[in-house]
């Protein structure tokens, strides 16, 4: 027959915690096999954010077109304003290269045209790099500020500058 169960807390307790400090060391050992390494995860981590910066971007270039198109819209602008906020917390749009066309669109439609005019001055003219595949349609948003400024002459200038700086076609060698 069995033995009657003894109301016994110091036994029960001693096996408590004998088979707790068992099931510790087994999720100590078995931790390393169930987690993925450090690289694992930051390589998915930076996928996450590079498809998150890619949706933030996309998202900021279609409401910069509606805001373009429904030009005195102030649901529009603040629309835009707030996610360009939002991407900023993520990347530095005016020193990023990627980002600095964006960022002198989002900058000419809050009507800071010195801002958006710098930015598009490092996109046409970047320090002794080549101009990048912006260039061009940064040259033309350029133009588009300059006689929005009635900086006639200036326009001029630029219009006769992209000219030498992106030829349509190159004569044949």
């Amino acid at each position: 027959m069995c033995a009657p169960a003894e109301d016994d807390s110091n036994g029960s307790s001693s096996s408590n915690s004998s088979s707790n400090k068992e099931a510790s060391s087994d999720n100590s050992s078995s931790g390393g096999n169930d987690t993925r390494s450090y690289k694992e995860q930051k390589a998915e981590r930076d996928a996450e954010k590079s498809a998150l910066l890619e949706a933030l971007k996309m998202k900021l270039k279609a409401q910069l077109e509606l805001a373009e198109a429904s030009a005195g819209d102030p649901s529009a602008a603040t629309d835009v304003a707030a996610t360009a906020a939002q991407l900023r917390q993520w990347v530095d749009t005016a020193s990023d290269k990627d980002y600095l066309l964006l960022h002198a669109r989002v900058e000419a439609a809050a009507g800071r045209f010195a801002a958006a005019l710098l930015a598009l001055d490092k996109i046409v003219s970047p320090e002794n790099e080549v101009p990048g595949p912006a260039a061009p349609e940064a040259s033309q948003v350029k133009q588009k500020l300059l006689q929005a400024l009635g900086w006639l002459h200036w326009k001029a200038y630029e219009e006769a500058l992209s000219r030498v700086r992106f030829p349509g076609r190159l004569p044949p060698l």
